[in-house]
């Protein structure tokens, strides 16, 4: 026996294809080097990105092996659940595939065991050779639930099929998930709801984690996924234009409680209509969708990133993305009848082409706002059901550049620095919303630092604003979660694992309890709004204390209490400060800043707290004082973490705490406003070290 595998060059197939369908149309709309790179099944971003190096790399994707069987190979495993009050009836069902020595009415045994409970199904070749299903039924009573991230415990039942010596282990999770549609005004709701509660989806859309296959290990899945869990997120959009993931990263998601939306892996193209090709795609699509679809984390099934975008596609290309798009929605439907097929993202669903881009309806992707690479006021502005992209970049940070460049190079506008840039304008843009809100500094290592803290107060502003327009927006996935090799881009974690800025801006404003003001340009008042995320009680109070910007005393302090019956956004009427010298103690609006503080208890017993400094002025106008930060002790604990003292002098905003050489380190909390006087912070090593090293590598940073 010979078993031969080919690996031929990515530009030369896709130049065989050309010539033996040159009729077929097929067409980039990204970054791509490879322009054509849509007539191959490959991670269509492997031929570069607006954030991605140019990669088409080919080779063996996974592991390999070598097996036989007598009668039939076992092929996928998943489950459905019939839930009813105490009580989930959860059906495994085994699809076999005959082998070529096998003949109608051959037998084999199939064992199913689940929940400690084993079950002996006789199994028959069918007439005509080909795939069969085998079943078993189980009950489990007072079932344990699967729950999003904060939500509840994602309890997981274990199953096992074994037929012929084959098995496949999975473990269940008992929920039930939809995509919540309903008339509502002028357009209708897009929300997620999870054993019947609404949750607002909090997450981000994730990029192959890196662009050398060889080198996307589970240690990496592991880490960008407990990121995510860790920074109080609950849904995850597997990007179109990269690849379908491995096991492990779904296990990973159900594990944390990660929902996932997963998109079919086209982005921003056309692709070819020629029935091998759609054949194809359809035993493409439902592989996949069996192989994954006995994950509880999967909420969701998506056609494709941006191919029924307007700005790319012309009415009478319309009909070949949508000729695709039935193809998936066939394939997914026999596939998995239990989960909702969307056809793209964004769009309106099953609206027509005219109308696929009604805010009003489905999801939205927030790009190309007026003026949105240099204010805000675009994005704060905006209203949408469910944002799943919108984001704002950032340099690499120092301790990134400093691996693709050499001293000469830690320029913004080197050679170097520009080839790590491959979004067009984005070095402009950068600096220009910089500018807008602060004053731009002078060297390399402040500028790009101050790129990550636009990028986090920018994030912040916008993501706050649109959870405290719940119920009419359910859902914000930023972009992006992560990088796949060092560049300028949108992501909050860096290719060599350190957390930017905004990641720990979004842990804090992804709590379930949390405060914001409204936009500046909604009535003559801007009012504080509480938002709370979990379906249970809560009572609390809100503090607003204004302080001078000089030495942090208050001049001013008013509050109330709040409270909660279930999820919701409170709109509290208190005193305007931005607008209001009296309630800003007669300081002027660059000259003082306001401390929220909102806390609360649930029904559960459980504390929430939020806190955040605010102001009435953007931060460029404000003559801010130096605080003369210091390390006052690095002491060990016995769990091998550390509890680090700073003190300030005066008060200190955007202050971002670094150990020099740990990107995986991680503090409780970071890119914090301090007050006059001393403050505790944890910091957890990646690896064991002295509270010497610790304190010698330490950087501290402020506006």
């Amino acid at each position: 026996n010979l078993l031969e595998v080919r690996i031929r060059s990515v530009a030369g197939a896709i130049e065989d294809d050309e010539k033996a369908h040159p009729h077929v149309k097929a067409q980039s709309f990204g970054c791509n080097t490879l322009h054509q790179i849509e007539r191959l099944r490959k991670c269509q971003c492997s031929s570069g990105w607006d954030w991605g190096v140019s990669l088409p790399v080919s080779g063996i994707y996974g592991n390999t092996c070598l097996f036989g069987a007598d009668t039939a190979t076992l092929e996928y495993v998943w489950d459905e659940q019939r839930h009813s009050r105490g009580l989930v009836l959860v059906t495994l069902m085994a699809e076999l595939r005959p082998v070529d020595a096998a003949r109608a009415g051959d037998a084999l045994d199939v064992v199913f065991s689940f929940n400690g409970e084993t079950k002996r199904m006789r199994a028959v070749v069918p007439r005509d050779c080909g795939p069969f299903r085998v079943t078993a039924e189980f009950t489990v009573r007072n079932p344990k639930l699967w729950w999003p991230n904060g939500f509840g415990e994602q309890s997981l039942y274990p199953a096992s099929v074994t037929a012929e010596g084959q098995t496949v282990e999975r473990k269940i999770g008992l929920r039930t998930v939809e995509l919540v549609r309903e008339k509502e005004g002028a357009g209708e709701t897009f929300g997620f709801r999870v054993n019947g509660v609404d949750v607002f989806a909090k997450g981000a859309n994730w990029i192959p984690c890196e662009a050398h296959p060889a080198r996307r290990t589970r240690e990496r899945y592991a880490y960008l996924l407990q990121s995510m869990a860790d920074a109080n997120m609950n849904m995850v959009r597997v990007w179109g234009g990269g690849i379908y993931e491995p096991d492990f990263f779904y296990e990973e998601c159900d594990r944390l409680g990660i929902l996932v939306w997963q998109d079919m892996m086209f982005a921003c193209g056309l692709y070819p209509d020629w029935r091998e090709f759609q054949d194809n795609v359809r035993a493409e699509i439902r592989h996949q969708v069996l192989r994954l679809r006995s994950h509880p984390s999967i909420a969701l099934w998506c056609g494709d990133n941006e191919n029924l975008s307007c700005s790319w596609v012309t009415r009478s290309e319309y009909a070949l993305v949508d000729r695709l798009n039935c193809v998936e929605k066939d394939a997914i439907a026999e596939a998995d009848p239990t989960r909702t097929y969307w056809p793209s993202s964004p769009c309106a669903g099953d609206r027509v082409y005219d109308d696929n881009f009604n805010r009003d309806i489905g999801d939205t992707h927030l790009w190309g706002v007026p003026h949105g690479d240099r204010r805000l006021d675009g994005y704060l502005a905006a209203r949408a059901r469910f944002i799943s992209e919108f984001g704002f970049g950032s340099f690499p940070s120092a301790g990134s550049t400093v691996t693709f460049a050499e001293p000469r190079d830690l320029n913004i506008s080197s050679p170097v620095m520009d080839a790590h840039v491959k979004k067009e304008g984005a070095t402009a843009g950068f600096l220009a919303m910089i500018s807008t809100y602060f004053r731009l500094s002078g060297d390399f290592v402040s500028t790009v630092w101050l790129s990550e803290v636009k990028q986090a107060y920018a994030l912040q502003s916008v993501t706050e604003n649109w959870h405290a327009q719940m119920p009419y927006t359910r859902g914000t996935l930023y972009w992006q979660l992560n990088q796949w090799w060092p560049v300028s881009d949108w992501s909050t974690i860096e290719h060599h694992g350190r957390w930017k800025p905004a990641h720990y801006a979004l842990r804090r404003i992804f709590a379930p309890l949390t405060v914001s003001l409204s936009p500046a340009g909604q009535g003559t008042r801007r009012h504080f709004r509480v938002v709370w995320d979990l379906p249970v009680k809560l009572s609390g109070d809100i503090r607003v204390s204004v302080r001078s910007l000089a030495d942090g005393r208050e001049v001013a302090a008013f509050g109330a209490p709040v409270k909660f019956a279930r999820a919701g956004v409170k709109v509290l009427r208190l005193r305007d400060f931005t607008s209001d010298a009296g309630a800003r103690g007669g300081l002027a609006a660059n000259e003082c800043f306001a401390l929220v503080e909102v806390r609360g208890k649930d029904a559960a017993g459980r504390e929430h707290a939020f806190t955040d400094a605010v102001f009435a002025d953007v931060f460029k106008n404000c003559d801010l004082p130096e605080p003369n930060l210091a390390v006052e002790g690095v002491n060990p604990l016995d769990d091998g973490a550390f509890a680090i003292e700073v003190s300030a002098q005066a008060p200190a905003f955007f202050v971002w705490l670094e150990v020099a050489g740990d990107p995986f380190g991680r503090f409780d909390d970071n890119l914090v406003a301090l007050l006059p006087g001393r403050h505790a912070f944890l910091y957890r090593p990646s690896r064991q070290t002295t509270a010497d090293d610790v304190r010698r590598r330490l950087v501290l940073s402020h506006l």
